[in-house]
């Protein structure tokens, strides 16, 4: 009788000590413990098109948490909201809203939000053609811009040691990175435009102190290889940048040279020349920031182009020029300059963070025309 006494005592024994070692892990309050979902964050995967025309549609779409509800609200020009939607994120990761167009031009914003259980929130600011980010650079199409003109870039930044991103489709032609004195950097690209270009460009810079840039658009170029011959070098300190000489194997060939340095002033262009572009980052004269020019020329007959000297106003310094020579179509008569867009922008302001509100959220800004 004794022995099962001692069994039973020991049975009770064990049975209150799992309940409690249960209801610890419960909390103590006999219900199990969630573990915290996941922080959310959205990002602008796409927008298309960009820009709409009025009685189009626009199709904006967001990476986000498969299955996480995302709400979606446009507003227009005049800050009023014309749509809103509750959607559920694929199972790919995307959520897209898809608008009708109809009412002012100019630039609408499309916004989008998510509940977040957790403190640390985010508030997320995507780029699209519409919205530069700090420390990049918006240059608009040159206007008459169509599809199959040859566009050609020049982006000058301080300094040296910046990565500069380009806006998608363009392709590279050349970099020059001048490491003397007040370091800078010269990067030329090219695209062939195609049937329905943005309104304008951006070019984004992990860090800068100064950058100026040109777009210049020709017709009857090339489209299948624009560029028949290039080159680019660094300059010395100087009032006056040369570029390299090269040569043309073909007639009627279209002369594209681009000159910066490390101050902001204003450029006389090579003898011969016009100048399609002429822009500083600071208020001319300074021996801050950055300038750039950008020029062009028919060469009629095939061979040397020599070098082309362009002349800066004020600050001798450091600096980059680029020449190239873009082929003319078959069939043709020649190259034709259409024209030339550009903008410059100094460093960024530094901003005090703010304190963020209790949604994810990210934004975008599209043009309707």
């Amino acid at each position: 009788m004794g022995s099962r006494r001692s069994v039973l005592a020991r049975f009770w024994l064990l049975a209150i000590a799992l309940a409690v070692a249960l209801l610890a892990a419960c909390g103590g309050s006999g219900e199990a413990t969630q573990t915290p979902a996941a922080p959310l964050t959205l990002t602008i995967a796409s927008i298309s098109p960009d820009p709409v025309n009025v009685g189009g549609e626009v199709t904006v779409t967001f990476n986000a948490t498969p299955g996480a509800a995302i709400g979606f609200q446009i507003s227009d020009s005049q800050r009023k909201i014309v749509a809103q939607a509750l959607v559920t994120a694929e199972s790919d990761g995307t959520a897209s809203f898809k608008q009708a167009i109809a009412g002012p031009t100019g630039a609408w914003r499309v916004q989008a939000s998510a509940g977040r259980s957790t403190q640390d929130l985010l508030d997320l600011q995507a780029a699209s053609p519409a919205v530069a980010p700090p420390g990049s650079l918006t240059i608009n199409k040159p206007a008459g811009t169509v599809q199959g003109d040859a566009l050609i870039a020049s982006i000058a930044v301080r300094p040296r040691a910046a990565t500069i991103t380009a806006p998608a489709g363009w392709t590279l032609v050349r970099r020059i990175d001048n490491s003397a004195g007040s370091s800078n950097s010269l990067a030329v690209y090219y695209k062939v435009a195609g049937g329905s270009e943005p309104a304008s460009y951006i070019w984004s810079f992990s860090a800068m102190t100064g950058s100026a840039g040109g777009i210049q658009a020709f017709t009857g170029v090339d489209t299948t290889n624009p560029i028949q011959v290039e080159n680019g070098q660094t300059t010395a300190s100087d009032l006056s940048h040369a570029t390299a000489s090269v040569s043309t194997t073909a007639a009627n060939t279209m002369i594209v040279t681009t000159h910066s340095f490390s101050s902001s002033a204003s450029w006389t262009p090579p003898a011969g020349m016009a100048e399609a572009f002429d822009v500083a980052s600071n208020t001319v004269p300074s021996s801050g920031g950055i300038s750039i020019e950008g020029n062009y020329l028919s060469q009629a007959s095939a061979g040397s182009t020599g070098a082309k000297t362009a002349t800066a106003s004020n600050n001798p310094d450091v600096g980059d020029a680029h020449i190239l020579a873009l082929k003319p179509a078959s069939g043709t008569s020649g190259i034709s300059f259409r024209a030339a867009s550009t903008s410059s922008s100094a460093p960024p302001t530094p901003t005090s963070p703010t304190p963020t509100p209790a949604t994810a959220s990210a934004s975008a800004t599209f043009e309707v025309q």
